[in-house]
């Protein structure tokens, strides 16, 4: 009964319009006294659209053969009062289908050319349906234009040049253009009407080819057809922000230097991806992409050379790995020629690498062996390169290097260095080839020779050097695992092999201690049930930010064992496969000897004569057993107050001192053993901080940090010489490292961040900001939790700081967390290491895996008609954000929600909260849309008000999803508020 009332009432309301628009017509009267009378029908506040008004004005107008001109102002003149919608008018237009009558198709192409300036949305019920209007709008101009060129395009000449000309001023048009997109994802079917009709018109042109001439109109058939975010019918936002003056290798370094620090064995898809999510952050080439990775691994390298720490590891990166990352990256574009396969990226980037002379000066020289040739050498075994491009680098060279004062090689030492970290490397590769094959063997048959071979890698370097091939190759958990084997083997029972198991202990752990348990043990290869070395690895290897609790190392052994391993040390003749039981249960019961050797000498039951004889036996027996009691003693030192840690301290010192010839056991291989154990303890002193009783030689990359000075001093002054350099060296990225894992994530951020704000000048802050996404590495989920969701909102809500949110320094800030929430998006999915700092915004119970984060270039269709399927831009589904990301991001966009709703001016808040944005989308394009998909409705609009100057819209149509009613509903109303701003006349 109801909907029967208001239909009758909406039907005699439209009646009583046509009756007005009759009298108005015979008494001629002016528009405004037809916006007087209107009103006398029409109740306040109610649209003319609920009684269609304008289709009965135009109904009226176009009735006889001839345009009815006073009508047709009628229904201007309601425009102009807002009684009628412009989504109503142009819905009404584009029914019109009297193509007979020219005069009327003329008179509706000019009233379009009148009111096409103006065309918006004032009201909330036209905003679902103002895209589809237009897009109607566009289809009937195209038929107009078809009707003409069909029929008699001489006798209308109108009706080929006015459709061409208001379709040409719509796709000039940034709103128009982009309802126009908006209406392609909201009405498929209307869409792919108008994509027909291009191509129905592109036939008619094709046939008569005069029409190209009189009214021009492919172009905009291309575009109309072709409707993507960033081509020719939109504003692109990659020209809109990428500065391609601005350098790259601040980064890349940066992160290589972590990556490598960090772990050496990162598979290499994954660097490779991290690498290429940099390229398409920053803009810029694939060539040079690559030549600023050989450059950063150059780099790096020549800065290890001549030291006894990194070389090796740097030295297998830079020739082994580095080629295997180019592959990954460019592999896939091979192009064949006459003169060999080759890649054209990697061919370009050989040739920008001309430009630093000093480098290639310094790595390319007879006395450094040649490092770059050499890597080019793998580049061409690779592919990426063939000999002629070879030959035209060398011949660059000698023109590049003509005239230059060359270094006197012959007294660098460094250059050696080079020239031997190169022979090294090329000959541990097929060593490494054989020892995997070696230990493939079974264990009966080797187990008597295979101490003598694995002594042979534990001389001098051998062993690190192997350690780093075996990393970069990938082959260091195939290596950990047949070691793991051999140790099980040996442990115990009738296969016993005492030295064969002091052996493989002592490697395991100098494995574990250089690269991390969770990267050794860490995946699906070492899945199944835990080994004696993982057990104890877990539960007594002191690890950095892993202390062990001294207690519970000691609640794992057997008294008995305890007592019968106490009695073998204080004997002359220690010999303890006496003790009847397996090494593995020995080694668990050390701690609990050890204790009870350092309360008995606390309590003076034993004489310091007596420790010493004690811990002499240990150390002349197994070199495995130190390890065990050093680990126990540097946990339980941590717990010591300072005038008690004399005595254990001494005790680990006992362990290192040097063994003179005569003292020497008389066991094989205990030299090499013993060499290797005490490179473990002094290992575990450093991890621990534990000061020495002596002056000991420390490494120079040692990462105690035991300093007098404030840490917030020590990171200035450790960032300003990176600064300054824009690079890090080996020193500074342990050193940074040591901060991070002694101060926690939260001030170390913040630290960063307040030393990136000191700076003033923008050249300055991107340096500074490459360097602190690199560096932010050592833990990129966890530091870009705590950027969002602690130092974000002290700059926003601290009144001293928000003070400093100042261009350029505010867009820098914006820029760093932008980068920190694509890298740890990529990389949440990718690395199997844990963090070592979880935060309270993780959810561990609902982890999600993240997908890999794919920002490959090329959106969109070239050539052809594309049809709704094939012109929606290809996509894969959307990487998931695992939650503590998720959630510490709708933290932040809550928080600028409350900036933005409180704060309706502009300030420093409120342009940040744009920057953020604005990056967010120009750095992610259509791939941004699943971080800003939980923003508030509100955020958006209340920016626009604030700042619509700085709003386009192409980044409001990148802001929501169109595959959505919702999105779509969002952004016709944001893109029709910014409209509406920005026709309001200026005061």
């Amino acid at each position: 009964m109801g909907v029967t009332m208001e239909s009758s009432k909406v039907t005699s309301k439209t009646s009583s319009l046509k009756a007005l628009l009759l009298r108005a017509w015979k008494e001629r009267w002016s528009d405004l006294q037809w916006g007087i009378h209107i009103k006398t029908i029409l109740p306040r506040g109610v649209s003319g659209d609920v009684y269609n008004l304008a289709d009965c004005i135009l109904q009226q107008a176009l009735v006889g053969p001839g345009p009815n001109q006073l009508v047709m102002s009628y229904l201007k003149h309601s425009l102009s009062a807002q009684l009628v919608s412009y989504a109503a008018v142009l819905q009404r237009i584009a029914k019109y289908d009297g193509f007979h009558k020219p005069h009327c198709v003329n008179c509706l192409l000019e009233f379009i050319e009148g009111i096409q300036s103006g065309i918006t949305c004032r009201g909330k019920p036209e905003e679902g349906i103002l895209a589809s209007a237009i897009l109607s709008l566009a289809h009937w101009l195209l038929q107009c234009y078809h009707h003409a060129a069909i029929s008699s395009p001489e006798s209308h000449n109108d009706m080929l040049q006015k459709p061409a000309s208001i379709l040409g001023y719509m796709l000039n048009c940034d709103f128009l253009t982009a309802m126009l997109y908006l209406a392609k994802h909201d009405d498929k079917v209307l869409y792919n009407d108008v994509v027909r009709k291009c191509h129905d018109v592109e036939d008619v042109i094709l046939q008569n080819p005069t029409l190209a001439t009189v009214a021009p109109i492919q172009e905009l058939l291309s575009k109309l057809c072709h409707l993507e975010l960033g081509t020719t019918s939109l504003t692109s936002l990659n020209e809109r922000e990428i500065d391609n003056t601005e350098p790259l290798t601040y980064c890349v370094q940066a992160l290589l230097a972590i990556q490598v620090m960090l772990n050496p064995s990162v598979d290499t898809n994954e660097l490779a991806n991290q690498l290429r999510l940099l390229q398409r952050l920053k803009g810029y080439k694939m060539a040079r992409l690559c030549c600023e990775i050989i450059r950063a691994c150059l780099m790096s390298l020549n800065n290890v050379l001549g030291t006894n720490n990194e070389e090796s590891k740097w030295g297998a990166f830079t020739f082994l790995k580095l080629p295997q990352i180019l592959f990954a990256l460019t592999g896939s574009n091979i192009i064949s020629s006459a003169d060999g396969d080759y890649n054209e990226d990697v061919a370009q980037s050989i040739q920008l690498l001309l430009q630093f002379v000093p480098l290639i000066d310094l790595m390319d020289s007879p006395a450094s062996s040649n490092c770059i040739e050499a890597i080019l050498t793998e580049l061409v075994k690779l592919k990426l390169l063939n000999d002629k491009q070879v030959l035209a680098y060398n011949q660059s060279r000698e023109v590049v290097s003509c005239g230059l004062a060359r270094m006197d090689i012959n007294t660098s030492g460094n250059q050696n260095s080079g020239m031997a970290i190169l022979k090294v490397i090329i000959r541990a590769q097929p060593t490494l080839q054989r020892i995997l094959k070696t230990l493939d063997a079974d264990y009966s048959k080797i187990q008597d020779a295979l101490p003598n071979v694995l002594s042979q890698v534990l001389a001098g370097k051998s062993f690190e050097l192997i350690l780093s091939v075996a990393a970069v190759e990938g082959k260091l958990k195939t290596f950990v695992s047949k070691l793991i084997k051999f140790n099980e083997c040996a442990k115990g029972g009738t296969t016993a092999r005492p030295v064969l198991f002091d052996m493989t202990f002592l490697m395991l752990c100098s494995i574990v201690q250089t690269n991390g348990s969770q990267v050794v043990f860490g995946g699906e290869d070492m899945r199944g049930e835990k080994s004696f070395i993982e057990t104890w690895v877990e539960e007594c290897m002191v690890e950095r930010a892993h202390p062990k609790c001294p207690d519970l190392m000691i609640n794992q052994a057997d008294q008995l064992v305890v007592d019968a391993l106490l009695a073998q040390l204080k004997s002359p003749q220690p010999d303890f496969s006496a003790i009847g039981v397996s090494w593995d249960r020995i080694c668990m019961s050390v701690p609990a000897a050890t204790k009870e050797v350092v309360s008995a000498w606390e309590l003076s039951l034993l004489s310091t004569a007596d420790v010493k004889r004690i811990l002499e036996n240990m150390r002349q027996s197994m070199c495995c057993l130190p390890i065990c009691a050093s680990v126990w003693l540097c946990s339980y030192m941590q717990i010591l107050p300072q005038d008690s840690l004399l005595k254990p301290m001494n005790m680990v010192q006992q362990f290192l001192t040097a063994v003179g010839n005569e003292e020497v056991p008389q066991q094989e291989n205990f030299k090499e053993r013993f060499s290797l154990m005490g490179q473990i303890i002094r290992k575990i002193q450093y991890d621990m901080h534990i000061a020495t009783s002596s002056k000991l030689k420390v490494s120079p990359l040692s990462h105690s940090i035991v300093s007098r000075e404030p840490m917030s001093d020590e990171l200035g002054e450790i960032w300003s010489g990176v600064q300054d350099k824009g690079w890090l060296n080996v020193s500074a990225t342990h050193a940074l490292e040591s901060l991070f894992i002694t101060a926690g994530p939260q001030w170390f951020v913040m630290s960063l961040v307040k030393e990136v704000m000191k700076l003033r000048y923008k050249e300055e802050l991107d340096k500074a900001v490459d360097l602190v996404l690199a560096v932010l590495h050592l833990d990129i989920e966890t530091c870009t939790e705590v950027l969002l969701t602690f130092v974000l909102p002290h700059y926003l809500h601290n009144i001293i700081l928000n003070n400093q949110l100042m261009e350029p320094q505010c867009s820098a800030l914006a820029k760093l967390c932008v980068y920190c929430i694509y890298a740890a998006w990529q990389y949440q999915g990718t690395s199997p290491q844990k963090r070592p700092f979880p935060t309270d915004m993780e959810e561990i119970e609902d982890l999600i895996p993240g997908k890999l984060l794919h920002l490959e270039d090329g959106v969109g269709g070239s050539g052809g008609v594309v049809s709704v399927a094939g012109s929606s831009q290809s996509k894969t589904e959307s990487p998931q954000l695992r939650p503590s990301l998720l959630k510490s991001l709708k933290f932040l966009f809550n928080f600028f929600s409350f900036v933005t709703e409180q704060t309706p001016y502009i300030s420093q808040q409120t342009h940040f909260v744009f920057r953020f944005i604005d990056l967010i989308v120009s750095c992610g394009k259509d791939e941004a849309r699943p971080l800003l998909q939980h923003m508030p409705a509100t955020l958006v609009p209340s920016l626009v008000r604030a700042l619509p100057d700085l709003f386009t819209t192409d980044l409001v149509l990148r802001l929501y999803d169109l595959n959505t009613t919702a999105g779509r509903k969002a952004t016709a109303s944001d893109l029709c508020l910014l409209r509406n701003l920005s026709l309001k006349p200026t005061v």
